[in-house]
């Protein structure tokens, strides 16, 4: 296990280093190319570059260490290692892609013998003014640190419609059952994917304090063919605070079983995170 002090530097160093390189490609300093996958979503130049910079600070400090990143080749016997980290360069290439759009971010997470033991995202242009925000969750002792400043993680309410669901689905995808039991139980939901790892921190964290445009909390988060890089923070949390967290059958998430992922990318087949009385509220049909 990579000591907390040394993982901390690590991600003080990318808090400083990788705004001025998001900057420069927002302003078209940098030009910007960006091109689909295989898989019908976005890469631009700037996420392999990103790429580039966390796994270098990792590397200066865990040269021997496994890590996924959603832009590493693998392969297909690929097996998911007991330590390791988990990169997503860019969580919502095509909000980062648009002059308007500030919901995206940089998430860099350690795996730990199933376990998300810390994480951290970095959005560039989230806070006030642009400015950016860093959210960094520590899933043994329950601590969230936003800013620097140790933050009090909000208690998810008792399941009602009063707060939005996350329930974003890919173009095309069809309504979830679940989706469909919220959608009858008056629950408002967000099905327009900006940033997934956003989402999740936003079932815990009041992002009013640190931002100037309208981000609510969330009452629960689901999403079906979750990469797994998208999914560690839901994941963090949902550990440290013992949130539910299971598919749509009700199996458990948590830990994380290497047997889960048989092929390359690792994919989680539905993820549901939510207050304890979810499944009671959503009811016993699904």
């Amino acid at each position: 296990m990579v000591k907390r002090d040394v993982v901390n530097a690590v991600f003080d160093r990318l808090a400083e280093k990788l705004p001025p390189i998001f900057r420069a490609y927002r302003s078209g300093c940098t030009p910007l190319n960006t091109r689909a996958k295989p898989d019908g979503t976005s890469v631009t130049d700037a996420d392999l570059h990103i790429e580039t910079e966390i796994l270098g600070e990792i590397r200066s400090v865990d040269p021997q260490g496994a890590v996924l990143s959603e832009e590493l080749p693998a392969s297909r016997s690929w097996r998911l290692p007991k330590r390791c980290w988990i990169v997503d360069p860019i969580d919502g290439t095509r909000q980062f892609a648009s002059e308007e759009g500030r919901e995206f971010c940089s998430v860099v997470a350690y795996l730990d013998r199933g376990r998300m033991s810390v994480v951290t995202v970095l959005c560039p242009e989230l806070g006030i003014g642009q400015t950016p925000i860093q959210a960094t969750y520590y899933t043994d002792s329950s601590i969230l640190v936003v800013n620097g400043e140790r933050v009090q993680p909000a208690p998810l309410v008792r399941m009602g419609p009063t707060r939005p669901a996350s329930t974003t689905r890919s173009l095309g995808r069809a309504r979830s059952r679940i989706e469909e039991m919220a959608a009858a139980r008056g629950v408002k939901r967000k099905i327009r994917t900006t940033s997934q790892s956003l989402d999740q921190l936003r079932l815990v964290l009041d992002l009013s304090r640190f931002s100037d445009i309208d981000l609510p909390m969330f009452s629960f988060f689901y999403r079906e063919e979750q990469k797994l890089w998208d999914g560690v923070v839901g994941l963090a949390l949902a550990d440290g605070l013992a949130l539910l967290a299971t598919d749509q059958s009700r199996a458990d998430l948590l830990p994380v079983d290497a047997h889960s992922f048989p092929g390359w990318p690792p994919v989680i087949p539905s993820v549901l995170i939510g207050p304890s009385d979810l499944w009671r509220w959503l009811g016993d049909r699904l």
